[in-house]
């Protein structure tokens, strides 16, 4: 077995001089001058066949961020201590180093609760041709300051990725892709995307007491629509002796919902609809459909009505309306958040359940579960040593994952009071396998038309047709902007 330590080093990263980042080393330090590959034959494990490679102790080495609103987003793990999910993703790296006779090492940039502090750094490594690192982590909706310079590497070319396995998050990476390009890919390794989809919490307390079912059933039936999650909240908003429905951080009123500030975009999105789809080779704006503002009416209603929902307060945990801290504390059947929100709820008196964001109607086919806005996605640059040999061991480390650390983050994350939530376990399998994103998303087309529609959903408006024409032509304007820095 690899010897490993973990060290804390300062490192210098161009226009990021003086700052201190933490790596996780996974085997002694390497002359990578004197590194040889060699493939030979491979080495079959159920449904994924690893290639049998010899690196002779070279270092893959990622750059990625240190954390965010307190998000599993490390590649690495600094020692083994007994956490279950961090002790996994250690037996992990080490089952990848001991394989293929490499080492892992993660530079860690402090995003000090900003996505978008390690762009420059990533930038400038790049512009100088500098090979430090050979995988970085960076955010989807920022991946064009790098393409129109030829930074990444395309990373459908690389043939030691296979996209296709069910360890890569391919509904995603399909609805990034322009053309048959894919510059930045979601997958098994980063556990981002899964802390990052959205879904639906609700109080278990509260429907039983009030006796509802839980909506488990409708669910798995398709019935699982925003019609339904409205008839829901409507029956279970409740003034309890308040004079109105006004927010009192002492007040007694309980609501049918309470919801982060961008959950429209996450309900728009898991209705089946796009601001913007692909037609062949064109990409076409969709958002002035009638289908769309169909749906505008039904969200429009949900949001807007007074009781059956609360627009929340995105600080969290604050006792003024903090979306989180309304749910915690009993004032809501219903939350709209991420993921890793369950985590943070843990200990709440009551149960919860989660369950995926709600359906336009019972013909649409599939449930969607929206991703976050910015999120971090594998990249290979141009400037990586060996892209081909990294992209294999990046596979097979995303498959590893998939085997051993998504068991470990689904039953930690839903786990309460000593007991797990086998109804929730089976609702993250359906959205781990429905996540995805609005192409206008990843490449940040659509933020000023999102930022309106918004506003309006949450007064009660549903007369959004105006407000969508107004953003059309600049939105087509952007795409084909950058569609000539493709050319």
């Amino acid at each position: 077995m690899s010897k490993t330590n973990s060290i804390y080093r300062a490192i210098s990263l161009l226009t990021a001089a003086g700052l201190f980042a933490s790596l996780c080393s996974c085997a002694e330090e390497t002359d990578l001058s004197e590194v040889s590959e060699t493939t030979t034959s491979v080495e079959t494990a159920s449904d994924y066949t690893y290639p049998e490679l010899d690196l002779e102790g070279r270092t893959i080495s990622i750059l990625n961020m240190d954390e965010y609103w307190g998000m599993h987003i490390s590649i690495c793990a600094d020692e083994l201590n007994g956490e279950s999910l961090n002790d996994a993703v250690w037996e992990r790296n080490r089952s990848i180093e001991d394989r293929f006779n490499c080492r892992l090492e993660e530079t860690r940039y402090p995003a000090e609760l900003n996505l978008y502090t390690i762009i420059p750094a990533a930038q400038q490594e790049i512009m100088a041709g500098d090979s430090t690192h050979d995988v970085m982590y960076l955010p989807d909706d920022r991946l064009t300051v790098f393409t129109a310079d030829n930074g990444l590497i395309d990373l459908a070319t690389l043939e030691g990725l296979n996209l296709d396995g069910e360890w890569w998050d391919r509904a995603y990476n399909e609805q990034a892709k322009l053309g048959d390009s894919l510059w930045g890919a979601s997958g098994d390794v980063n556990l981002m995307s899964y802390d990052s989809s959205w879904c639906i919490f609700f109080n278990e307390d509260i429907l039983t007491a009030n006796g509802e079912e839980a909506p488990y059933d409708l669910v798995r039936d398709g019935d699982w629509t925003i019609d339904a999650l409205h008839e829901y909240c409507s029956r279970l908003a409740n003034l309890n002796g308040d004079a109105s429905f006004d927010w009192q951080t002492n007040g007694a009123a309980r609501y049918g919902i309470v919801t982060h500030e961008h959950a429209p975009d996450k309900f728009i999105f898991a209705a089946d609809l796009n601001y913007v789809e692909r037609d062949g080779d064109e990409l076409v704006f969709t958002a002035d459909s009638e289908r769309f503002y169909s749906f505008a009416n039904k969200l429009a209603s949900l949001l807007g009505e007074v009781g059956t929902s609360l627009k929340g307060n995105y600080d969290d945990f604050s006792p003024d309306r903090g979306y989180v801290y309304v749910f915690m504390n009993s004032r809501a059947a219903f939350l709209t958040a991420e993921l890793k929100t369950a985590v943070n709820i843990r200990d709440m008196e009551a149960t919860f359940g989660i369950l995926p964001f709600p359906k336009y109607d019972e013909s649409q086919t599939n449930y969607r579960t929206p991703l976050m806005n910015g999120l971090y996605v594998m990249t290979i640059p141009v400037t990586s040593k060996n892209p081909e040999t990294t992209a294999a061991v990046m596979d097979a480390l995303c498959y590893e994952s998939s085997r051993t650390v998504i068991p470990v983050y689904f039953e930690g994350t839903v786990s309460q009071k000593g007991l797990r939530n086998d109804n929730s376990i089976e609702m993250m399998e359906l959205m781990r396998s429905s996540r995805g994103v609005d192409i206008s998303v990843v490449y940040g087309w659509n933020k000023a038309l999102a930022e309106a529609l918004r506003a309006k959903f949450y007064a009660g408006d549903a007369s959004v047709a105006s407000v969508v024409a107004q953003y059309r032509t600049s939105i087509e304007a952007e795409i084909e902007k950058f569609l000539e820095t493709m050319n």
